[in-house]
């Protein structure tokens, strides 16, 4: 933001900004599956989205709003843009003013995330939120400065406005419900936990490894070090792709890691038994996401229960996951072919 004029900026509660709705939704797993809304939780990655259901009109928030996340593991105090209807969370606030749209929205962001180390160490965001203060550029009036702000940011995508061109131009259907089967995850991964990572052994020994541990903000990747002092400590070292599955914190949180890792004590590494490959991670990632419900409100994964658990997917003929199905299908999405 360096091109805004500081000096021209004045402080604003956000009650003066927002009017405030809590979201409505106590209980995700009496959501119903479909394809008409979605689900959003409390997370900063994806926008909080979660997975897509049916409607549910008890229980919609209204879009073109900030979504605040006042409760939850791992991203108190974060808040997102979303521009449609959505079901919430009830660890989430929605904030709501006649002049907010994307660019704005993604302004006011950007300034309200700075406020989040202030949550942090269990301090719930809710209790504080109408009382928070941040800057925001203002009118000679003293006023929020909504052109400016919107203006801005319009300046910044055309500047970033990179085009990436696809040949998708249809996307393959999933199969019918009845070629799905069920199988048991320690059927089809390994799982291995790693061994503790510490900020002060990353700060010391800086390098170009991921270190992978829980969390949803920059892909659960704390830090990066030098190979050479991974190796030597004997910390878990994982090759790429795979998946990492978040034990603690953001518990049932599973990302996709494409750089070989190493992984902290408060994630479990997955890979395939058979076929790897980045479409099945995504396409897997994808199905076990929609259990992250079971573990919120501080429910820690207990792995030896978590790979007894099964996955519905879809089966070739012989009964087996259909891989090659599983693989095309996110290869024939909008901009598959540029993963």
């Amino acid at each position: 933001m360096n091109s805004l004029n500081y000096s021209n900026w004045g402080k604003f509660k956000l009650s003066e900004l927002f009017s405030f709705e809590n979201c409505k939704c106590s209980n995700a797993s009496s959501l119903i599956d479909g394809d008409e809304i979605y689900y959003v939780g409390a997370k900063k990655t994806d926008n909080g989205i979660m997975h897509r259901v049916a409607r549910d009109n008890d229980l919609v928030s209204k879009g073109n709003c900030i979504v605040f996340i006042c409760d939850g593991q791992g991203s108190i105090g974060y808040s997102n843009y979303f521009p449609d209807d959505f079901i919430g969370s009830t660890t989430l606030t929605v904030g709501y003013n006649p002049n907010l749209n994307k660019f704005i929205g993604m302004f006011l962001v950007s300034v309200l995330d700075l406020e989040r180390p202030k949550y942090s160490f269990g301090r719930k965001y809710r209790k504080y939120l109408e009382n928070t203060t941040i800057l925001l550029p203002k009118t000679k009036s003293g006023k929020p400065d909504w052109q400016r702000m919107e203006s801005y940011t319009k300046k910044i995508f055309e500047q970033n406005n990179v085009k990436i061109i696809t040949k998708n131009k249809e996307s393959k259907k999933l199969p019918d419900i009845d070629r799905w089967k069920e199988f048991r995850l320690r059927d089809l991964f390994t799982f291995k936990r790693g061994k503790g990572i510490t900020t002060a052994e990353i700060e010391e020994n800086p390098g170009s490894i991921p270190c992978v541990q829980s969390g949803e903000t920059d892909n659960g990747i704390i830090g990066y070090m030098n190979d050479a002092f991974l190796r030597d400590s004997k910390h878990t070292y994982i090759k790429a792709p795979f998946l990492s599955l978040a034990r603690s914190g953001t518990s049932g949180v599973v990302l996709i890691q494409k750089k070989d890792s190493y992984i902290g004590d408060s994630v479990y590494a997955l890979k395939l038994k058979t076929k790897e490959s980045i479409y099945l991670y995504i396409f897997l990632s994808t199905i076990l996401n929609k259990e992250r419900y079971r573990y919120t409100y501080g429910h820690k994964v207990v792995i030896e229960t978590y790979i007894d658990k099964s996955i519905k997917l879809p089966a070739d003929k012989h009964g087996n996951p259909d891989w090659a199905y599983m693989e095309s299908y996110i290869k024939s999405l909008p901009h598959g072919d540029n993963i």
